[in-house]
């Protein structure tokens, strides 16, 4: 929940330095779509966070020391990284990578509010990928459980997720 603060902190202080900036050189108002542009983008900041927060603590609960965190984080660290590199190179009008990225959970974070804010995405495209990306955060979340209760039996060196999944089972 700290991580999360912070990270809803950081957006907010760059909201409130934008707009103080922006009455210091005497810019006009923000537009009132603007505003619905930081709005979803907090939207999908807290949505995103949930599901990569959840993603990171499966992968967490697979290792029973510290020094093994970084390589059980390291898939989920490219993943990441992926999702922000489709964003950044694939930004134009009505791109089809964009489009099919904001689509899939672990990109939708970061490239349906670019969309949004392109005036790209349709109150449809919008809904639907809201829909999967809370779905498959809930899945997540069950998910994640099963493993870090199959992996917290376990101990001596890291586990494999199968090996966490049929520990939970029993």
């Amino acid at each position: 929940a700290g991580i999360g603060a912070l990270g809803l902190l950081q957006v907010l202080a760059i909201v409130a330095m934008s707009i103080v900036v922006g009455r210091f050189i005497d810019l006009p108002a923000l537009p009132e779509a603007a505003v619905g542009t930081v709005v979803w983008s907090i939207v999908w900041f807290f949505l995103g966070f949930g599901f990569y927060a959840t993603a990171y603590a499966a992968a967490g609960s697979l290792v029973s020391r510290q020094e093994e965190a970084q390589n059980a984080a390291f898939p989920l660290t490219i993943l990441l990284l992926a999702s922000f590199y489709t964003a950044l190179f694939s930004v134009g009008s009505d791109n089809p990578v964009l489009r099919v990225a904001s689509f899939l959970p672990p990109f939708a974070p970061i490239t349906m509010p670019l969309r949004i804010a392109g005036g790209d995405a349709a109150a449809w495209e919008i809904a639907v990928s809201l829909s999967v990306m809370v779905v498959s955060t809930y899945l997540l979340v069950r998910f994640a459980g099963r493993v870090y209760s199959g992996g917290l039996l376990r101990t001596g060196g890291k586990v494999k997720l199968r090996e966490a999944w049929r520990s939970a089972e029993a």
